[in-house]
């Protein structure tokens, strides 16, 4: 039995090691990646949390309550630019969501954004033909990383592109600080957050911005990017909005009005606008949101991430020893198949899924680290199931021959015919 059953679970082994390295090498399971981290994610980051604590920062959403066309949404934001310029605001950013419309009107308003000198539009679309929201794995191919003017080059605007991406209630933020180019000449485009810090920090407009492989220049900043291209970050703070203001648009008049958050404010409605000195600003228009709630808003995502470049707060993708994990794995399951009956391996395996996904979320939460453990949990799985009746059909066979052996002897012993 020995030899035959060595034989099989190294044949059965080598099979799921050949499967889980073509898994890995061609992301076979590109759907289920970065999924386990959000596990529990409304809990561990909830509003004041121990990964949420409430803090103030040089960058804060300010909310727009409105159902508006381009042009009308527009006006509101002139409005809100206008309140915070006398504010002491220093950089306002200003998201856009379509192109199609650049009407007269429109392309004025635009102008009269970019006068006022603080304005820093941010462009949703990410595609001439396509608009790819922040949950589309489309955006996760390079060739897709394309954007356009927002204005067609009509005009000349501070601009960046928006390259954020998330999940539905995902705890995890990515964006590409500097790899999107322009469709019609060909220039590299900045995401919008290095933009608005480029304004905030007084650099020119032509600053050079070197990158290798790995690395992008940013200033006296080094912002880490990830072999595919994405520099990743967490939820680390609850912005202190509720110090300033929020807006809202009449639905019958589209006439715009400001509400203070606090009841000083109320009473003293300049010290509410007076919060916003100094700061850079997010108008955070809650069209924008795929998936509404604030935590997941598009001014608290760029909240996150203008926050994690200045403070050089990332996290790092760590899942280099992914191949020799997924080896030790198989042959470790592989040993303890050979040595105890299937339905421990199988217990075994639960518990080594359990342990993986629980790491994976400790690493997170705790260091700053994603190990993103899909492809190492497949071999697990595998092993779990495949392994254990590998051995059940082995010991299976011996009983078999066995008994037929046993009925043999006992026949001839008796003096009966043989089979």
């Amino acid at each position: 039995m020995r030899a035959t059953l060595v034989l099989r679970l190294f044949l059965w082994s080598l099979l799921i090691f050949i499967a889980s390295v073509l898994a890995l090498n061609f992301r076979l399971l590109h759907s289920l990646e970065l999924k386990t981290i959000n596990i529990g994610a409304t809990n561990r980051y909830r509003w004041g949390g121990t990964f949420m604590k409430l803090q103030e920062k040089p960058i804060v959403p300010l909310h727009l309550w409105a159902q508006s066309l381009p042009e009308t949404y527009l006006k509101h934001c002139l409005q809100i630019v206008d309140r915070l310029k006398k504010a002491g605001a220093k950089v306002v950013m200003v998201p856009l969501t379509e192109k199609g419309g650049v009407t007269a009107k429109v392309q004025a308003l635009l102008e009269q954004l970019q006068k006022t000198g603080i304005v820093v539009f941010a462009d949703q679309e990410k595609t001439p033909n396509n608009y790819f929201d922040a949950t589309d794995s489309r955006l996760d191919d390079p060739k897709n990383w394309w954007a356009q003017h927002p204005a067609f080059r009509r005009i000349p605007i501070t601009w960046g592109v928006s390259t954020i991406r998330s999940a539905p209630m995902g705890v995890l933020l990515r964006f590409v600080p500097y790899r999107f180019r322009d469709f019609h000449i060909g220039d590299t485009l900045p995401d919008v957050s290095l933009q608005v810090l480029k304004k905030y920090w007084g650099y020119s407009d032509s600053l050079s911005i070197p990158q290798t492989s790995y690395t992008v220049l940013f200033g006296d900043r080094q912002i880490p990017v990830a072999g595919d291209g994405y520099v990743y970050l967490k939820y680390n703070f609850t912005p202190d909005y509720r110090r300033g203001v929020s807006a809202y648009a009449d639905i019958g008049s589209d006439s715009l009005s400001f509400q203070s958050w606090t009841r000083d404010s109320v009473n003293h409605p300049d010290s509410a606008w007076a919060y916003y000195k100094d700061k850079m600003v997010v108008i955070d228009w809650g069209d924008l949101s795929p998936f509404w709630s604030y935590q997941q808003s598009f001014g608290w995502r760029y909240a996150q991430i203008i926050a994690a470049i200045m403070e050089q707060n990332y996290v790092t993708r760590s899942n280099e020893w992914d191949l020799l994990l997924i080896l030790f794995l198989i042959i470790f399951l592989a040993a303890l198949s050979y040595r105890f009956r299937g339905t421990f391996v199988l217990a075994l395996s639960v518990v080594l899924f359990v342990a993986t996904i629980w790491l994976s979320i400790w690493l997170f939460d705790n260091e700053n680290t994603l190990f993103d453990p899909t492809y190492v949990l497949m071999p697990i799985i595998l092993c779990g199931l495949i392994l254990p009746v590998v051995r059940l059909t082995e010991e299976r066979r011996l009983a078999e021959e066995t008994i037929k052996s046993l009925k043999e002897e006992n026949k001839r012993l008796r003096g009966g015919p043989q089979e």
